[in-house]
């Protein structure tokens, strides 16, 4: 599948009469949904986003919330490239692929192989199921890397808190704002209703959060008894809130989804478009050279690839609340309250890292001013 230059996805199906035709959409899934639809497409092979929700739906029941809260955010990572993907199309090396970008952003080994077991659990529910659009499972194969160290989570750059501020009022611009104000985990602030924040006692109460066992989103407890808590609700997340509130007034109505969550897919596509629009995600199809494809007539005529780059996650926005607490000088333990860690040990090493890394700014200042100073 292709995307034009008028915006649009395009994917050419061969018909069973032999012809070609050629199905046109705003969004991928709009496409595949087309050529469902279409009586002369036959056997079409599902794509990982269907089947990861087939699997999610059967293996849910079967584990505790616990296993589920590891594997959850794993498939939403992996949904985020390969949700629109045909599964017949995914190779070895497109998740060997993922998995070395995975490395490359400092996951911990481990994080690493709950990404793997997904890929293999999925791909092995369409390998069971009568009529397989595959016969052999592709992840099988994946190296995870060795001695592969714990991920150093970074904030948001100054620049990108304030693209976040001048684009609150673009679409899900509400939900980075948020997440910058408060601190909050993303399935966090995906269970929040309007009955939690408090415009009185400026205060924002976080007492649930959302699961996707089956794509759609399900209210469950926080990730522990902790994570309870009230956030100041701050001047500036109250202004937007405030413009933002549903008329008529309903406080059981969800801040992102109306009167459900949004669904997993759902809110996957929602950040990615928002963080394609503002920059923090570019996407891009490159040749088998690495050069990049700037038209639609290169694209159907060389064999390509897409390439995806992130340069700021929700999770980022956690630990840039983290560093205005930070920079406000509250201490670690009031910082702990508000951010929900179980363990004053992670709000000490959070507050730890961002001193080491203001003392290096610093030193780099001063480097640069002393450099001046002998020209």
């Amino acid at each position: 599948m292709t995307r034009r230059e008028d915006g649009r996805y395009v994917e050419t199906v061969t018909l069973k009469n032999g012809k070609r035709k050629y199905f046109y959409g705003k969004t991928q899934a709009e496409v595949r949904r087309k050529i469902r639809e279409y009586d002369e497409v036959k056997d079409l092979a599902p794509t990982f986003g269907e089947v990861a929700a087939d699997w999610a739906r059967e293996f849910e029941p079967t584990v505790s919330h616990k296993t589920m809260s590891v594997y959850s955010p794993a498939l939403e990572r992996i949904l985020e490239d390969f949700s629109d993907v045909e599964i017949t199309k995914i190779e070895p090396v497109d998740i060997q692929n993922f998995i070395s970008k995975l490395k490359s952003m400092g996951y911990s080994q481990k994080y690493i192989k709950n990404h793997k077991t997904v890929f293999i659990k999925v791909f092995d529910r369409e390998i069971m199921k009568k009529g397989a659009s595959i016969k052999v499972n592709p992840a099988i194969s994946a190296k995870i890397p060795k001695n592969t160290q714990p991920k150093k989570i970074h904030a948001a750059t100054p620049e990108q808190e304030t693209v976040i501020k001048k684009s609150v009022s673009a679409p899900f611009g509400l939900y980075a704002f948020l997440l910058l104000y408060t601190g909050c985990r993303s399935q966090e602030a995906l269970a929040l209703q309007w009955a939690d924040i408090d415009f009185e006692a400026d205060t924002v109460s976080v007492n649930k959060a959302v699961t996707y066992p089956h794509n759609q989103a399900v209210i469950k407890e926080t990730k522990t008894e902790s994570s309870v808590r009230m956030i100041p609700l701050l001047a500036p997340l109250k202004r937007e809130l405030m413009k933002a509130r549903p008329d008529p007034y309903n406080e059981d109505l969800y801040l992102f989804g109306s009167e459900r969550p949004y669904s997993q897919q759902e809110y996957v596509r929602r950040w990615r478009q928002y963080a394609l629009t503002v920059g923090f995600l570019e996407e891009y199809f490159v040749d088998v050279n690495g050069n990049k494809l700037e038209t639609l007539s290169e694209l159907q005529r060389i064999p390509h690839k897409k390439i995806r780059k992130t340069t700021l996650t929700p999770h980022q926005l956690r630990h840039s609340f983290a560093t205005m607490c930070f920079e406000a000088e509250l201490s670690p333990e009031d910082a702990q309250k508000f951010l929900g860690h179980s363990d004053i040990k992670t709000t000490v090493n959070i507050y730890t890292d961002i001193r080491a890394a203001k003392q290096k700014a610093a030193a780099n200042k001063l480097n640069a001013f002393v450099g001046r100073s002998e020209q």
